[in-house]
């Protein structure tokens, strides 16, 4: 959970270093990860703190749809929504980026990974409809995790190069 401020940290930070005739972009881009985190961050809270107790005192009743165990479940369906909106957050960064070798590479990052998720999303839904299960939810995870390593890593080479002048 900490991560997920961490990376709305690092979106505001981004917000406030861009020009401001681009703020604009950025500022969606911050709107979607604070989506992105709240949806998150209260998943992973409730599987931590009514899950995990429920199924330790046995109190199984009606909390299948809940759990992480169950293919069809919220906290499946939640996390592929968080990091959906993780990625439209990368991708909104596009249009606020400059030439600079750190942003070709944010740019390049946020581009393919949004592609990557639209087009995982398509293959597995004509695949397997409604019954996709966890499928999509490791395909988005996976994506947006490379998005955030690989965009973390160049908005500090960014950063740093700025504040060094």
């Amino acid at each position: 959970m900490l991560v997920f401020f961490l990376y709305l940290m690092m979106m505001n930070s981004v917000y406030e270093q861009v020009q401001p005739e681009r703020k604009l972009f950025t500022r969606i881009s911050v709107h979607f990860a604070l989506i992105s985190a709240i949806i998150l961050i209260n998943n992973y809270f409730l599987q931590v703190s009514v899950i995990q107790p429920s199924l330790v005192n046995q109190e199984h009743d009606g909390i299948s749809l809940l759990t992480q165990f169950n293919p069809h479940g919220i906290f499946i369906t939640l996390e592929e929504l968080g990091f959906t909106f993780m990625s439209l957050s990368f991708i909104m960064l596009v249009p606020a980026l400059g030439k600079t070798r750190p942003e070709k590479v944010i740019r390049i990052t946020a581009i393919a990974g949004f592609l990557m998720v639209i087009a995982v999303w398509i293959m597995i839904t004509l695949k397997y409809g409604i019954m996709r299960e966890y499928r999509f939810e490791v395909a988005v995870i996976t994506i947006a995790w490379f998005q955030l390593i690989l965009i973390s890593i160049a908005f500090t080479i960014l950063f740093s190069k700025r504040f060094r002048m």
